[in-house]
């Protein structure tokens, strides 16, 4: 199986990228040590937790108080929430 060479630097560049970050960051809280290599665990853990939570409160919960044939949020509603919380979070780690 022939893989794009691009693509596969593209993937390692993805996954290197929270290393990186890590490297940079302070990693201690309290008196946890959270070594950069656990990094790019944490984002898969909280992108399985926001699609577990989209999937079980938001989207239901929209699709309840919609009177329409629609259910649920669409496609590019669901990107606008995604952009709001990532700018959130943005904001949040600036001000900590």
């Amino acid at each position: 199986m022939v893989v794009h060479h691009k693509l596969l630097s593209g993937l390692t560049q993805m996954a290197s990228l929270f290393v990186e970050q890590g490297a940079a960051m302070k990693i201690t809280v309290s008196n946890f040590l959270t070594p950069p290599e656990r990094m790019s665990g944490f984002d898969i853990l909280n992108v399985a937790a926001f699609i577990f939570l989209y999937r079980t409160i938001l989207d239901p919960l929209v699709s309840r108080t919609r009177k329409t044939d629609n259910k649920g949020l669409m496609k590019l509603q669901g990107m606008g929430i995604g952009l709001i919380i990532a700018t959130i979070a943005m904001i949040a780690a600036k001000i900590l």
